[in-house]
């Protein structure tokens, strides 16, 4: 599942998925980079979802656990 809406991420030192390697599902962009994958049960993501008051990143994640 992709969050299909706008997203405000806010970016600490964040690290940068390689492109050519990520053998994982894209969850989040930003303009065309990859800035969210999942594999199976786990999520990465460079951004900080926690330091915004949009808690719609976090209510997917939950929803996302309850489906499985």
């Amino acid at each position: 599942m992709e969050l299909k809406e706008n997203f405000p991420g806010i970016f600490i030192r964040a690290p940068r998925f390689e492109q050519d390697t990520i053998n994982c599902q894209k969850i989040a962009t930003m303009e065309d980079e990859v800035v969210g994958i999942m594999q199976g049960n786990k999520v990465a993501v460079t951004f900080h979802p926690e330091l915004t008051l949009d808690r719609r990143f976090h209510n997917w994640i939950i929803s996302s656990c309850n489906n499985q």
